[in-house]
């Protein structure tokens, strides 16, 4: 048997690929509401500013052989100076657990530095234990209540200096 090597590409999402970002984040919405968490539960009204995201070149998505499995939207952070926000970052649940969540943040932080961005944040719930680990195991730090959001659980952020 021969082992797969995992290469990845994370390319800007075009204008017209809001589905195919739409459908790995209600995956994952999905499996979190599965997990008794609700996160990212009304992905239709979030659509407009998906769009608005990808057309200003913040959405990217994370290909495997030419296949969409992830997601992740990188932008200025308004409520930290000099600072990038991780947002939506999701991976295809067949695909979780394989390094591509680390993939996508690994090249978040190579974005943030070649734009000159100081300090990469996530505005992440602290109930949500995986996602949690995911950001202490790359470096993250919590650095407290994050401003208020529409999603029902409360938010902290979460940040690394670069």
């Amino acid at each position: 048997m021969v082992a797969m090597q995992k290469t990845v590409e994370i390319k800007p999402a075009k204008d017209n690929q809001l589905l195919e970002v739409m459908y790995i984040i209600r995956t994952c919405a999905e499996q979190l509401a599965e997990m008794g968490i609700c996160l990212w539960n009304d992905m239709n009204s979030e659509s407009p500013q998906i769009l608005d995201d990808i057309k200003q070149k913040h959405v990217f998505l994370a290909y495997l052989r030419m296949v969409p499995i992830g997601t992740i939207t990188i932008k200025p952070y308004a409520d930290i100076k000099e600072a990038v926000l991780i947002d939506r970052l999701a991976v295809f649940p067949h695909f979780q657990k394989r390094g591509f969540a680390k993939d996508l943040i690994d090249f978040a932080e190579d974005f943030a530095r070649n734009n000159d961005f100081k300090t990469l944040c996530v505005n992440a719930p602290i109930e949500v234990k995986p996602i949690v680990k995911l950001l202490e195991r790359n470096g993250f730090v919590n650095k407290g209540a994050a401003p208020e959001s529409s999603d029902e659980l409360a938010q902290v952020v979460f940040a690394k200096p670069l």
